[in-house]
């Protein structure tokens, strides 16, 4: 008689491929987690930096940060408000993060971006108007947030 080849998986081999797709997720995920991260706190760099940029445009037109006087220029068009007094509460360019104000002005001002979600290595980010860039806690490193 010839014997008849047998076709399909047994259980056995089935058990282990799903054993190595768990060990590959298991590593796969938390890398992707982090990446996710990474990109939300670069949205609230991108939004700090083009906030601040627009605060140094209307610098160098008028000589101050919270330029009041006469009608809303055109360097000091939103995010910032007609009068620069105050910078309305917005949200970063993808919402990932809250941006705030504080410390405005004619020499200095200070934005902070916190996060919408939780982000327990970066809770804030800090840019001022020297350039300096912050984050807390403190226990992160330069390298994990900015």
């Amino acid at each position: 008689m010839n014997a008849q080849k047998m076709k399909g998986f047994t259980l056995i081999e089935l058990m282990i491929v799903v054993a190595i797709i768990g060990i590959i997720s298991a590593i796969a995920y938390p890398s992707y987690q982090a990446s996710v991260t990474k990109t939300k706190r670069a949205d609230a760099k991108t939004s700090l930096m083009n906030i601040a940029t627009q605060f140094e445009r209307c610098f160098t037109v008028n000589g101050q940060y919270n330029y009041t006087a006469g009608p809303p220029v055109k360097d000091c068009a939103p995010p910032l408000n007609a009068t620069l007094n105050t910078l309305a509460t917005t949200t970063s360019d993808k919402g990932y993060y809250t941006i705030a104000l504080s410390n405005l002005t004619a020499t200095t001002f200070t934005l902070t971006a916190t996060p919408v979600a939780t982000d327990a290595k970066c809770t804030t980010f800090v840019l001022n108007e020297t350039g300096r860039r912050q984050y807390t806690p403190t226990t992160s490193t330069t390298l994990d947030c900015w």
